[in-house]
This record gives C-alpha cells, sequence and structure tokens, in this order.
C-alpha cells in the first residue's frame, strides 16, 4: 500500500469529507484512489492524471475546499 493511500483512507473517516477529485501523474493512482472512495461508499472521485500540471485544469473545473 502506498503512503497516499493511508493518508485518502484517513480522510474518508472522517464525517463529513467529500473526496471530489485526486490527481497524480499516475493513471493507477487515481484509479487506486476512486476504488478506495468506492469501498468507503463515496463515488468515485474525477481523476486528473494528463501530466504534471494537470492539477491547474483540477481547480479551475473543481469546487473544492481543500487541495
Amino acid at each position: 500500500m502506498e503512503p497516499a493511500s493511508e493518508h485518502i483512507r484517513n480522510l474518508l473517516k472522517i464525517e463529513g469529507v467529500e473526496l471530489r477529485a485526486v490527481c497524480d501523474v499516475r493513471e493507477e493512482a487515481c484509479s487506486q484512489t476512486q476504488r478506495v472512495a468506492e469501498k468507503a461508499g463515496q463515488k468515485p472521485p474525477t481523476a486528473y492524471s494528463k501530466g504534471d500540471r494537470d492539477f491547474e485544469r483540477m481547480c479551475a473545473e473543481e469546487e473544492l475546499d481543500l487541495v
């Protein structure tokens, strides 16, 4: 298990947390996070994995409270 996935699992345990988007240059890391969110009973977050600056697109397209 990758360290980031453990952070995601911990965040999803907090009441009221909704994981809306995930960004990583590795598409598989985004897919893994989507699966973790689904297992936690959430809708899979939108994945952004089209290069090292795709976080800019994520921030422009998503309504986020925390990045």
